[in-house]
């Protein structure tokens, strides 16, 4: 439904950027993707180093924040230690679905009544800390000391719908409004296509290393609460880096 809804809406402000270049007849697929990745990478160690630290912090904050964090809170944490039902992670789910986009718009109002005041740097590093509150809050009060886990309608269903739903609804829309807009101001015009694809790869990448590590914590100490402790470095070396 979303994607039936959002997506048409999304493609019709989008606009075609013009071809720069062109590749060599002659040039596989593999050659032109993995070539075009290495001496971008290269060019970009060389001569915008901002936008290779940036890589860096979207990196973190993938494994972090972001879709990790609301992968493991939604997959893991709520139906298998809160024991939520469907019908509960689907409340908490679609808070976050209606307060993400109204946090969007919201944000779209002030960055263009407020430019100087809303700046991608300030809301990436507010985003940035808002997710250590995040991640930091659900292990201590996801259920609150004293309360057994029983998937009821109670304080920790709750408490989950205003920090998993509404605070982190808007965090996790804002981060993804900003992340090409961050990175597009870096982009040079000739390689704008090159810096997306590379963008999209370390987004993706960094959903795998904190997955892993989850689970082996998780596993190891048959604890949910350190398992989900594990998501705070990664945003912390983030906002170290930004």
């Amino acid at each position: 439904i979303w994607y039936l809804t959002m997506m048409p809406l999304a493609l019709s402000r989008m606009f075609e950027i013009p071809v720069l270049q062109r590749a060599p007849r002659d040039a596989s697929l593999c050659s032109l993707a993995f070539g075009s990745l290495r001496s971008t990478l290269a060019n970009m160690w060389r001569s915008n180093r901002e936008a290779f630290k940036y890589l860096a912090v979207i990196f973190c904050m993938q494994n972090g924040a972001a879709s990790t964090a609301i992968a493991v809170l939604s997959q893991s944490y709520l139906p298998s230690y809160l024991l939520f039902n469907f019908t509960q992670l689907g409340i908490v789910i679609a808070l976050v679905l209606v307060c993400g986009s109204s946090s969007v718009y919201a944000l779209s109002l002030l960055t263009t009544k407020y430019p100087e005041r809303f700046t991608i740097r300030r809301l990436l590093l507010a985003i940035i800390v808002s997710w250590i509150f995040v991640d930091t809050l659900v292990p201590l009060v996801l259920p609150p000391l004293g309360v057994t886990p029983d998937g009821g309608w109670g304080i920790s269903f709750i408490i989950c719908c205003i920090i998993g739903g509404i605070f982190a609804g808007a965090i996790f829309a804002g981060y993804f409004a900003i992340v090409w807009a961050g990175f597009s101001t870096m982009v040079p015009i000739a390689e704008a296509a090159s810096y997306a694809g590379i963008l999209y790869l370390v987004q993706n990448l960094g959903l795998i290393a904190e997955s892993f590590i989850y689970l082996g914590v998780l596993q190891s100490t048959n604890s949910y609460r350190i398992a989900v402790v594990t998501l705070i470095p990664w945003v912390f070396v983030a906002l170290i880096i930004a």
